[in-house]
């Protein structure tokens, strides 16, 4: 399946905080914050460790700091109460901020994340739906949580008003992730994020499951506040992803891995190839080895141990895996075209 693109998962080096105003004196004091949500969103973990202070935070925001913008947010939350934020958004320099990822022992999530589809089921009034585009603020809480912490995820609503397909509600209340999983994939996502929402004497009940070619997780909820355990879940399904994709400190360093790619039959499929190679996450440099006919040995500097590598392209939808060479142990790949 593909990796997510998304315009905002590019930005991973910069991230967001609400702020009261935009006085040079709120962003001096702020950038510290955001540099931390920074290296959330790059180390997948909720919670910093004690090493990372306020004050080495603040220095290498301050050091590193590329640009900054204002967002002003303002979205019904139902026909009483309107939800009005003004946040702060800080880029920073990446190779600033991948030295403090390596100074303060975290792990890396790999910026090739899966894209999961989210489908979301409310239980209320002995009534069950999904939600709609009425439900716009659950959607924004979802949509904002997974994009604080680089998950990708896009929320499925349905049209206000419009009948919708009653399995969907009995395989997500049932949770079964098969038929959704399936459905998803044929959509071009690469998993799914099942959630369904009940409330029960004044308090809400969300069970989770989510759903990747290899792997289901399941989990459960309870709060007074919808939009609360709504991105509680949220956080939690980053949480997963993030530690199943995880490089740990210890695989992490220099490495130099030999790959055969063939299948490569003009300047344009061997330019698309370079690319590729070269915008994996983890690859630092890209050297020709060899030519052979259609076939081009690379030697690729990584900055984590290859096993990363070879899962970053065998779950890509480019390289094929093909064997391996008879002489150096180098998998070979071919162009899918």
């Amino acid at each position: 399946m593909s990796w997510a693109w998304a315009d905002e998962f590019k930005e991973l080096h910069s991230a967001e905080v609400t702020v009261p105003d935009q006085a040079r004196s709120t962003q001096n004091s702020v950038l510290g914050k955001v540099f931390a949500n920074v290296l959330v969103k790059l180390s997948g973990q909720r919670i910093l460790p004690d090493n990372a202070t306020a004050e080495l935070l603040g220095t290498r925001a301050r050091s590193s700091l590329q640009s900054v913008t204002y967002h002003h947010y303002n979205l019904p939350i139902d026909e009483q109460t309107e939800f009005s934020e003004l946040r702060l958004q800080a880029r920073f320099n990446n190779d600033s901020v991948n030295n403090t990822l390596v100074f303060l022992g975290l792990p890396r999530w790999p910026v090739e994340r899966r894209q999961l589809l989210f489908i979301m089921a409310i239980e209320s009034d002995n009534e069950r739906r999904l939600i709609s585009t009425d439900d716009g603020f659950l959607a924004f809480v979802a949509s904002d949580t997974a994009r604080a912490r680089g998950l990708p995820l896009e929320v499925s609503l349905e049209q206000a008003g419009d009948d919708f397909d009653i399995s969907w509600l009995q395989e997500i209340w049932g949770g079964f992730t098969e038929t959704p999983l399936a459905e998803s994939r044929a959509k071009g996502f690469d998993g799914v994020l099942l959630a369904s929402a009940s409330l029960r004497g004044g308090r809400w009940q969300l069970r989770w499951n989510m759903a990747i070619a290899e792997r289901e997780w399941t989990w459960s909820l309870r709060d007074n506040d919808l939009y609360r355990a709504l991105a509680n879940g949220i956080h939690g399904a980053a949480d997963r992803m993030s530690a199943h994709a995880a490089i740990q400190p210890a695989d992490q360093g220099r490495w130099l891995e030999p790959v055969e790619v063939a299948n490569i039959r003009s300047n344009r499929e061997y330019l698309r190839c370079m690319a590729y190679l070269q915008g994996l996450d983890l690859v630092k440099r890209v050297e020709i080895i060899s030519v052979q006919g259609e076939k081009i040995r690379f030697q690729l500097e990584l900055s984590a141990a290859p096993e990363y590598l070879h899962q970053s392209i065998e779950r890509g939808e480019l390289l094929e895996l093909v064997g391996a060479s008879m002489g150096t142990g180098a998998r070979i790949y071919q162009l899918v075209n």
